[in-house]
């Protein structure tokens, strides 16, 4: 809930909104950024990550689309396999090691 005043416009909410929306905060100076997301997401879908990715890419941000067939939400942690780890949680530390100093 964004607020609890029922008489609060919409206008109001939608503005406080866009202030936490990750993808209407992202400008030249956002991070680079690593997104992991599974294609059978039901609780985040994958089109967020997508739209997340356009709004990097238009801001020249450096970033990872790791998009993955038939996996769920919070694949990385449910399945802890091999293969999985190999193939999509390693990268993620990869990536974030070329930006630590």
């Amino acid at each position: 809930m964004v607020s609890g005043d029922l008489d609060e416009s919409e206008e109001s909410i939608m503005k406080k909104l866009q202030a936490i929306s990750v993808v209407d905060n992202v400008d030249k100076d956002y991070p680079p950024t690593y997104l992991s997301h599974g294609l059978a997401d039901e609780v985040v879908l994958f089109t967020q990550s997508v739209q997340l990715a356009k709004k990097l890419e238009e801001n020249n941000v450096e970033f990872v689309l790791d998009l993955v067939d038939n996996a769920m939400h919070s694949f990385d942690v449910l399945n802890t396999s091999e293969e999985i780890w190999e193939e999509h949680v390693l990268p993620a530390f990869d990536f974030i090691t070329k930006f630590m100093k």
